[in-house]
């Protein structure tokens, strides 16, 4: 996809990780939910995404997007946001963690995530300048960017602060 839509990033760990932050509705994201769900089917299809969510409320119907989460997603983690505080009283019947911030929420889904997952960013909401297409880009080289650094040692490093350990296998996984 183009950046911020639908972006493929890279494999980390046999995770793969798309960025769609400019998907600030949610028939925006329920679209790219759908999208990448088509790509899990051909697997047996189980639920393999893991969404990362969540911002200001727009004020917009919610019912249809929680009906996508709790078919496609395996997990969704929520950033903080009133828009946040709003989907979580619907009935979202899948695992679901909040974060304080996108980093947080990156960290919860590299842990959740297993081999053949997909980890989706697409909040769904506004987020006011809280994302950028910086925030998840590919660059050139081998490195996965994520509001900071991951080195080749699998190392994600934040204002040159280690913040989470992954183990990678191969140097094409990352």
């Amino acid at each position: 996809g183009l950046e911020g839509r639908l972006q493929y990033i890279k494999i980390v760990k046999g995770v793969k990780i798309y960025n769609d932050n400019n998907a600030t509705t949610p028939e925006a994201t329920m679209a790219g939910i759908e999208a990448l769900s088509v790509i899990s089917k051909g697997q047996n299809f189980k639920k393999k995404i893991i969404l990362i969510s969540g911002g200001s409320d727009k004020n917009l119907p919610l019912g249809d997007f929680v009906k996508v989460i709790n078919k496609y997603c395996k997990a969704v983690i929520l950033i903080s946001g009133n828009g946040t505080d709003r989907l979580l009283s619907l009935k979202i019947r899948i695992k679901n963690y909040q974060a304080k911030d996108l980093k947080n929420a990156l960290q919860q889904s590299l842990h959740l995530a297993t081999s053949g997952d997909i980890i989706l960013f697409s909040p769904a909401f506004a987020s006011f300048g809280m994302f950028s297409n910086e925030d998840i880009e590919l660059h050139p080289g081998p490195a996965f960017y994520f509001n900071g650094r991951v080195h080749a040692n699998g190392n994600i490093y934040v204002n040159g602060n280690v913040t989470f350990l992954a183990k990678v296998t191969t140097a094409n996984e990352f």
